[in-house]
């Protein structure tokens, strides 16, 4: 019926596609519709008067609704001159968004990428064939890779409109910096950069991410991007976990894996007398840097075995090491690759699973569950694993409610965490070779951190009282605290050196995290 037939007319879709549409004209033509159906016409009649009142106002409307839809779509515009309804824009778009242009673009990432093998850093000169071909090839590709930067910029915008423009993508902005620099490498006074230009290796996950001839692939490149946030807290932990067993290792085996040159001494003393040399192997503890490069070597399997025996062997910093000297150390290096290697990695390697099984079930649902119910049931496990805390309230005094305030104030947490870290930077700065003023030095400043660890638990005992003792942390801290004084007791009355007490605060720092 012709009321019907009108409808078409009303979702204004002699528009253009891509501008923004008014329902204005939709609402007039109801509003003619009802005024022709109050005076008691028929269907027909009401349809026909519709449609002539449509037809007469057609291209008004149209001027009006490019008019709004110009202030409106401002932000639309790329370089504010194209709008999206533009011919060149929406012919570059047609381009940009084509399998064959990903397919052109894909093909030039990989022949640039095979074109960096053949480069070679020795090569001397700059006159051969080789080399010219190479240099050539490479402007080429930047220029290529420049020209698609440029034809997105105009067919999605540079910044505006927000979420869509070019560099609202993060792999965009990544291709941006590489041909930045690419470009830059063109000119001969900036040609030291061109070894950035390794970088656009890492471009071919780009296009995967929306490769249309293998899912699969795309599904693994997007779960490289996307598995980022969560590898960084378990790189974190990595890093964590380094620097907490080279300062162990620091501490346990400073000095004791030295030897003299020549084979003739045993001790320091002789061997620096006679002119040789009292130097300690490759992989050794005699610093910070030193020791963690060893644990990183360890944690890999690589010859890790050697460590451990030049370990067991040390047992003086005068003397050469004795063949399975103290067997009891190898365990702490069988402790630390099975944290390291077995507990760590298998973590990274299950974070990469965990992330690969989100998106995959994201893409493609599993029994019609979105990415959005798995975060749900989620919260929900989580929910029902949750048991009631002790609550930590102040005593019935003064005193007590004032320490509460401070104990409890997000400041203190802070401030007792850079104690800590300075606590561990301190404990670092033991080197082998270091002079008594040095050591002595750092031994004050242990002293000054222990006495600000038992200010604090001072502070949270008065405030609490024994109530502190029911958050495992406090617990673990009294413990670690009493070892310091036991440490420092024993190094003042006995004049030893204690350096499987020295280690005290260091295991504290994973209860922190």
């Amino acid at each position: 019926m012709l009321l019907f037939e009108s409808i078409e007319y009303l979702s204004c879709a002699d528009i253009e596609l891509r501008e923004y549409r008014t329902w204005d004209r939709t609402l007039e033509a109801l509003q003619l519709q009802q005024w022709l159906i109050g005076l008691h016409l028929g269907e027909e009649q009401v349809g026909r008067a519709t449609l002539a009142y449509i037809l007469a106002h057609q291209k008004t409307q149209e001027r009006v609704a490019t008019h709004s839809s110009f202030h409106r779509s401002w932000r639309d515009r790329s370089f504010f001159i194209f709008s999206p309804s533009h011919p060149a824009r929406r012919f570059l778009t047609a381009i940009v968004e084509s399998k064959w242009f990903e397919w052109f673009i894909l093909a030039v990432i990989f022949a640039a990428s095979i074109c960096l093998c053949f480069y070679n850093p020795e090569d001397e000169d700059r006159t051969s064939k080789k080399y010219l071909a190479l240099h050539i090839l490479d402007d080429i590709f930047a220029i290529i890779f420049a020209v698609e930067m440029v034809l997105k910029w105009i067919s999605m915008g540079v910044f505006l409109d927000c979420h869509v423009a070019y560099f609202w993508h993060r792999w965009n902005t990544f291709d941006c910096f590489i041909t930045i620099i690419s470009l830059i490498a063109i000119a001969p006074k900036y040609s030291h950069f061109r070894f950035l230009k390794v970088m656009r290796c890492f471009r071919i996950l780009g296009p995967m991410r929306y490769c249309r001839f293998n899912k699969e692939l795309s599904k693994l490149a997007l779960t490289m991007w996307d598995s980022v946030p969560t590898l960084a807290n378990v790189l974190l932990l990595f890093l964590l976990n380094y620097i907490v067993w080279s300062i162990l290792a620091l501490r346990l085996f400073m000095g004791l894996t030295h030897s003299c040159t020549s084979h003739a001494f045993y001790n320091k003393t002789s061997c620096e007398e006679a002119g040789a040399m009292w130097l300690g192997p490759q992989r050794n503890f005699d610093n910070f840097y030193e020791s963690l490069l060893t644990m990183f070597e360890v944690s890999t399997g690589s010859r890790w075995l050697d460590v451990i025996y030049t370990g067991v062997d040390g047992w003086s910093m005068e003397f050469e090491p004795i063949y399975n000297r103290h067997p009891s150390k190898g365990l702490f290096f069988v402790a630390y690759y099975y944290v390291s290697h077995f507990v760590l990695f298998s973590l990274f390697v299950a974070s990469l699973i965990y992330c690969y099984l989100l998106a995959k079930n994201a893409a493609e649902g599993v029994t019609d569950i979105t990415f959005e119910h798995q975060l749900w049931l989620r919260m929900q496990r989580m929910i029902l694993r949750l048991t009631p805390r002790v609550e930590l309230v102040p005593l019935g005094n003064c005193l007590s409610r004032f320490l509460h305030r401070i104990v409890i104030h997000p400041a203190f947490e802070l401030v007792m965490a850079g104690i800590l870290l300075f606590n561990m930077i301190t404990m670092s700065l033991y080197w082998y070779g270091n002079s008594s003023r040095q050591e002595k030095a750092l031994d004050l400043l242990q002293h000054l951190w222990v006495a600000f660890f038992t200010l604090e638990i001072l502070m949270k005992l008065t405030a609490h009282g024994l109530r502190a003792f029911s958050r495992y942390s406090f617990c673990f801290q009294v413990f670690v605290t009493s070892l310091s004084y036991l440490q420092i007791g024993l190094n003042t009355t006995l004049e030893i050196m204690c350096r499987s007490m020295s280690i005290r605060f260091v295991f504290y720092i994973l209860v922190v995290c």
